[in-house]
């Protein structure tokens, strides 16, 4: 046990080495927090250390669960997440809600977009949901893309929400899961 604490100690003060970081330690778990984003280090009382980031929406971009065995190797995973804390390029993202009747057909749409975006390394983020969940969450997105079966609700929609970009998706696009042709309608609408 004594060693995991010396690297407790260890990896607090390099993170208080780190200009506008922020550190807290509660109930054996590090909270390191820069910027926008939030680390959690939940070390246990068997040697297992937990370590994971998120940004200021809750979305997870980094987990790493393993065992104290060898110092440097905890030290290079340590040093990884710390890496994904402080990359700046990551602070900032559209965030996009595909909405249809029940939030199915948008959710693998959903599916492909966020594989597109990821590959494309685009300033996205896609989530799915049914129509009648929008008065909970529409707060949370930058544009509402809309389904062409739900179309006739677009106008309902741009009434309740009027600081969101509500936007129907093109049947073609739609029923063809055309990831290419999506991302182009977000960057027109967005950049």
């Amino acid at each position: 046990m004594r060693n995991i604490e010396i690297f407790k100690k260890w990896m607090i003060y390099q993170a208080s080495d780190i200009p506008g970081m922020r550190i807290k330690e509660k109930n054996h778990t590090l909270y390191l927090s820069y910027k926008e984003k939030l680390a959690l280090i939940k070390i246990s009382t068997n040697n297992v250390i937990e370590e994971s980031v998120h940004d200021r929406y809750g979305d997870g971009l980094f987990y790493l669960y393993y065992d104290f065995e060898h110092y440097s190797l905890a030290v290079s995973f340590f040093q990884a997440m710390l890496r994904v804390l402080i990359r700046e390029e990551n602070l900032f993202y559209h965030r996009i809600l595909l909405c249809c009747s029940g939030g199915m057909t948008t959710s693998y749409f959903k599916l492909k977009m966020n594989k597109y975006l990821r590959l494309a390394h685009a300033p996205y983020y896609v989530e799915a949901s049914a129509l009648s969940d929008m008065g909970m969450i529409a707060h949370l997105y930058d544009a509402v893309f809309v389904a062409p079966q739900m179309t006739f609700a677009i106008n309902r929609l741009k009434k309740e929400f009027p600081d969101k970009k509500i936007v129907p998706i093109d049947s073609e696009i739609f029923a063809s899961y055309d990831c290419g042709k999506l991302y182009t309608l977000f960057t027109e609408l967005l950049d």
